[in-house]
């Protein structure tokens, strides 16, 4: 370690035989003033030195004792100990040490360890080193010879075992019980009568283990009802060698039901899965160690509500493991959001959903309703008061301003911390009630904010948990939200929430990576069972953080988050129209990244396994997705640098990668590629590895229309190649959407407010030829049956120009004769009803 402040090397060397060596040197560089190190030079299973009997000798003379099975006040068995020899359970172990050493011990016993605490005087090297020799050897205690003790420390089969043989010494006992304690709330034991002579005799003790976890259990040998003999806790590890969810949350009647299963590399091969409800079995199937295997099951016959399934790893007739889920179904709902947990995205109307968000103030919500909708933000998270009164007064303003969400197409994430702050009054779980039952049909209804970092004292684990059940009786529906400023505590909150927020905000206090940090700490903690939403800095100046993040540290953090596993993001905060962020730089591109991840919104939700990428910098963090036959990744770059790059595929491809967003194109050799990377900067590549799905629709290459498909998009969800104009409501909305196309990779979504006060389409002028005929069409659909458009070019116009949609792609076509009068002119096309509807593929076609 090369620390200006004090520079150390450790060096390990193993062998000859069952030893190895530890030694240690440094120096301290910094302080003048008095400094101790500590130096540990062993720290081995909490069992080996528990129980043991120990004699240390050094310049103090010699001790003898035996380390006490629980923390007996004593610190420091021995000190200033040279040489010292442990007998216990597993085998004699011997230190001889440079310089005098100490055995710590602490009353939480999480750990002993073996070392020194001496002065560290500045600019003078140290050293310390010891030697550690193990040898195989029989533990004898009460008449009794313990010998090849074998700890199956990880518990696959969800079952500790100890092994290990038992002989009688000069005027032992004839026989003994030997008996294995697990210890848990029932103690489950497994004992064994054993007779004891010269000769060893082999015992295999093995008791039953609930499930993945860490267990500890212990070894009592018991001789004419007395106990001989109490072992140090033995601690076993049940590995998660599998895991099930439901593939959607809610199931909705009507639905065909499935489920997740997922099995760790460590499962080895030759595997099953079993899946039972309470009624037996539902699937079983073959299962690969490494993979996630979807899983039909019938729904029918489930109740309405929660049921347990459980999950059974096989192999041969033996079980490795279980796993358990609880499966959701609901009725159906027009305006339920779906959890899919294929991708952990959300399914909002029968489409791929990706929250683009942003926190705002009662003071600032209608103005970033009317201004962030029609510039890419698809959510908006305004605070609320946590008084029930003061929300039930405010009940018919909310629903106004959830109407008009409604309307420009944005959803509401609804604050309703009131509902897990104590005290939980009857009052208060009546307006709950009341404020549910209000909203949980509303189309603008997104998901519901419970807590926001109750981790500080806000509410409790057991506050949330009631609180959401609470909610989920009312509303199954919609999910839970909660966010979390300590990432370490998110998982005690599991119970409490269908979605995990993380709110790292590091920037100018510490590294753009703290955002890595928290995602993945939260991640690994839930074992990846939630959906996880990232809350980016947006404000700085005040309080804690002496500025804002720079334009570029925003895209990082964003970007950072999206590659370790963050599937939606809301900034904190937007107060219009400049208090936060007040830089107007940030804001815009916080609004640029909301474009680009409402393009990138399938390629997030897709389920398909990906190959895997690799980069020659440590300093790029990596994903990549597989979506209909194109791989894309995603890099961003932690450092405040440019970096030239290279990149790896895990199959030899060669073509060109579409670098996304930035109009150009890089060539791939072989599975290789290479590039520049800006100072914290991102980059999006796709490679169209294998061909894309069949189109529904075909273009005529006598077409007329520029860019009829809406596949040019030079800047960020924008199709290239027409003019728009704009009706009576300025909140109207043109985007390209990849969610859904008839033709190519996307199509052109429109949301009109209100009836006839959409956003009017003129793509790039043609030229029509008078007295020919034409053929003038579109593929298009509606979020909703019976919606109306109107696509108009010359002689086609009145009643012939307008259409009424369906739910379904499908074309839409008129033939006309072009009148006298015609020349270069643009086709006309508007979404005449409210609501959301689709384009694609529109063309104009000569006949003759």
């Amino acid at each position: 370690c090369r620390d200006e402040k004090v520079p150390w090397r450790q060096t390990v060397t193993a062998g000859p035989g069952d030893r190895f060596t530890v030694a240690y040197t440094f120096t301290q560089k910094a302080w003048r003033e008095p400094m101790n190190s500590e130096v540990c030079l062993f720290r081995p299973a909490t069992a080996w030195f528990v129980g043991a009997r120990f004699k240390a000798s050094g310049p103090d003379g010699q001790k003898t004792g035996e380390i006490p099975l629980a923390f007996a006040g004593v610190s420091n068995p021995f000190v200033n100990a040279t040489v010292a020899e442990f007998e216990s359970l597993f085998g004699k172990l011997t230190v001889r040490a440079e310089r005098p050493v100490t055995l710590y011990d602490y009353q939480h016993r999480q750990s002993l360890w073996l070392g020194r605490d001496e002065p560290m005087p500045l600019n003078v090297q140290q050293t310390q080193s010891a030697e550690f020799v193990y040898e195989p050897r029989p533990f004898e205690v009460g008449g009794v010879r313990i010998s090849g003790v074998r700890v199956s420390e990880r518990a696959v089969g969800e079952e500790a075992v100890l092994a290990f043989e038992l002989g009688r010494l000069e005027e032992g006992p004839e026989a003994v019980t030997a008996r294995l304690v697990a210890e848990l709330a029932d103690a489950p034991a497994d004992e064994r009568e054993v007779p004891l002579g010269r000769r060893g005799v082999p015992v295999r003790l093995s008791v039953p283990l609930p499930g993945p976890g860490e267990y500890k259990c212990r070894l009592e040998l018991l001789a004419a009802g007395q106990k001989l003999y109490e072992s140090p806790p033995l601690w076993y590890t049940v590995p998660r060698l599998l895991s099930i969810a439901p593939a959607l949350k809610p199931f909705m009647t009507g639905d065909e039901g499935a489920v997740l299963v997922e099995v760790t590399p460590e499962a080895g091969d030759g595997l099953r899965v079993r899946v039972d409800g309470p009624s037996g079995l539902l699937a079983e199937k073959p299962v690969r160690a490494g993979r996630r295997a979807e899983i039909a099951i019938s729904l029918a016959g489930f109740p309405q509500g929660r049921t347990e399934l459980t999950a059974t790893l096989l192999r041969g007739g033996k079980k490795l493991g279980t796993a358990r889920c609880e499966l959701l179904l609901a009725e159906r709902r027009e305006n339920a959001v779906v959890i899919d947990n294929r991708s952990k995205t959300l399914l909002v109307r029968g489409l791929p959903f990706c929250p683009q968000s942003c926190y705002t103030d009662p003071a600032g919500m209608d103005e970033v309703v009317e201004v962030e909708a029609p510039l890419g933000f698809n959510v908006v998270a305004p605070y609320l008061s946590t008084d029930p009164t003061e929300r039930r007064n405010y009940r018919d303003q909310l629903r106004k301003f959830m109407d008009r969400c409604a309307e420009v197409g944005m959803f509401v994430h609804l604050d309703i911390r009131a509902a897990s702050t104590p005290p939980h009054t009857e009052e208060k779980w009546q307006w709950l009630r009341e404020e549910i039952e209000t909203f949980r049909d509303h189309p603008a209804l997104l998901c519901y904010y419970l807590a926001d970092e109750p981790e500080l004292g806000w509410a409790s684990p057991e506050d949330c948990a009631l609180a959401y059940r609470r909610i989920k009786e009312l509303d199954p529906w919609h999910p839970v939200t909660m966010v979390f400023c300590v990432p370490e505590a998110a998982a005690k909150y599991a119970a409490g929430m269908d979605v995990v927020m993380t709110d790292p905000y590091p920037i100018p206090n510490g590294p753009v990576t703290r955002v890595v940090d928290f995602c993945e700490r939260i991640r690994k903690d839930l074992a990846d069972a939630l959906p996880l939403w990232i809350v980016p800095q947006a404000f700085g100046g005040g309080e804690g953080w002496p500025r804002e993040p720079s334009r570029q540290e925003e895209r990082l953090m964003t970007y950072l988050a999206l590659i370790h596993g963050a599937r939606g993001v809301q900034y904190f905060i937007r107060r219009p129209p400049a208090v936060n962020p007040n830089s107007p730089d940030l804001w815009s591109e916080c609004r640029r990244l909301m474009l680009e991840l409402g393009q990138l919104t399938p390629v997030l939700a897709s389920a398909e396994e990906a190959p895997a990428v690799i980069c020659n910098a440590p300093q790029v963090h990596l994903a990549a997705f597989k979506e209909r036959g194109a791989v894309t990744v995603l890099a961003a770059n932690v450092e405040n640098r440019t970096l030239s790059v290279e990149f790896s595929l895990a199959r030899p491809w060669t073509g060109t990668a579409e670098v996304v967003f930035e109009n150009r194109s890089i060539d791939v050799g072989r599975g290789k590629w290479a590039d520049v990377i800006d100072a914290f900067g991102t980059r999006v590549y796709r490679l169209q590895t294998e061909p894309p799905p069949a189109d529904l629709a075909t273009l005529d290459p006598r077409n007329l229309v520029v860019n009829a498909s809406f596949e040019e998009s030079h800047n960020v969800g924008t199709p290239d190649g027409a003019y728009i104009g704009y009706g009576a409501d300025k909140a109207a909305s043109r985007f390209v959407d990849p969610r859904t196309a008839a033709h190519g990779r996307q199509s052109m979504r429109l949301r009109t407010p209100r009836e006839g006060q959409g956003i009017g389409v003129a793509p790039f002028p043609i030229a029509v030829t008078p007295g020919k005929r034409y053929r003038l069409s579109v593929w298009a659909k509606g979020e909703r049956e019976g919606m109306r458009f109107r696509l108009a070019l010359d002689a086609v116009s009145g009643e012939a120009a307008e259409h009424s949609l369906t739910t379904d792609w499908r074309e839409y076509s008129v033939e006309f004769t072009a009148s006298p009068g015609a020349g270069r002119t643009s086709p006309s096309l508007a979404l005449l009803s409210a609501g959301t509807a689709w384009f694609d593929a529109l063309q104009v076609v000569p006949l003759e």
